[in-house]
């Protein structure tokens, strides 16, 4: 009896995952040893991976790549979270976040316990 042959769909997406080392690339920036032939290489796995890369680092920053590639303004180190909140690119869940970490370094700074009683 012959066999079906099967025809795999295309289907629209990233053309194939990414390495841990290709993410971390993405994430603070390239090393001694690059991931990447070019910065064009880069700029494409940033545009076909980018909520992979977002989901891959901490909540109120930005990866490398964003920096990089979508920010016009060069980050600033010193800022941190205050800068993406003035660009106004912070999530609502990432205000929220702020918020709460802003809330909890005044209540420290003021000599408030920071830990429950146990």
């Amino acid at each position: 009896m012959p066999r079906k042959v099967r025809v795999r769909k295309w289907r629209p997406g990233p053309r194939r995952a990414l390495t841990f080392y290709e993410k971390l690339e993405l994430a603070i920036g390239p090393g001694r040893d690059p991931q990447f032939a070019d910065d064009e290489a880069r700029r494409k796995a940033w545009e076909e991976h980018r909520e992979v890369i977002l989901a891959f680092v901490n909540k109120t920053t930005r990866p490398w790549a964003w920096w990089q590639f979508e920010c016009e303004e060069a980050q600033d180190y010193t800022q941190g979270d205050a800068q993406l909140e003035r660009l106004g690119v912070l999530t609502d869940e990432e205000k929220v976040r702020v918020a709460k970490w802003r809330a909890r370094r005044e209540q420290d700074s003021e000599g408030g316990d920071s830990c429950p009683a146990a």
